[in-house]
């Protein structure tokens, strides 16, 4: 199946988000704004940013927080953040009915951010 490009930005060497049959893949999204600055050393407020970022690009393919089967959390500080990261991923996704999620730590994220995380997301 051909790749049909949901969003891009000008200068990522990368799509936001790449459509393929009902497949809809969103690149790994981070705590910052259009200027691609961050919007706090806060992980929660990180968070926030990354799920509304996630909801639009899906938005823009035609789907929905809904519509996520796989989920890719990737942290700087588990043992600091985790709960806080968690907190958040719950008010934007529920507590049933969930996707299948990974959560992982790694050693730094670009601009020493705190989360970033990636999906997929299956589309009727």
């Amino acid at each position: 199946m051909p790749r049909e490009i949901v969003m891009q930005q000008e200068g990522r060497p990368y799509c936001l988000g790449a459509r393929s049959g009902n497949l809809v893949f969103v690149s790994g999204q981070l705590g910052w704004d259009e200027n691609m600055k961050p919007v706090s050393d806060d992980v929660a407020v990180q968070m926030r940013k990354v799920m509304d970022w996630i909801k639009e690009i899906l938005a823009e393919a035609g789907g929905t927080l809904d519509d996520i089967v796989m989920v890719n959390v990737y942290m700087s500080d588990l043992n600091r953040d985790y709960a806080a990261m968690n907190d958040v991923y719950c008010q934007y996704m529920g507590k049933t009915n969930l996707p299948a999620r990974a959560t992982v730590e790694v050693q730094r994220l670009a601009l020493d951010l705190k989360v970033e995380v990636s999906c997929i997301a299956a589309l009727s």
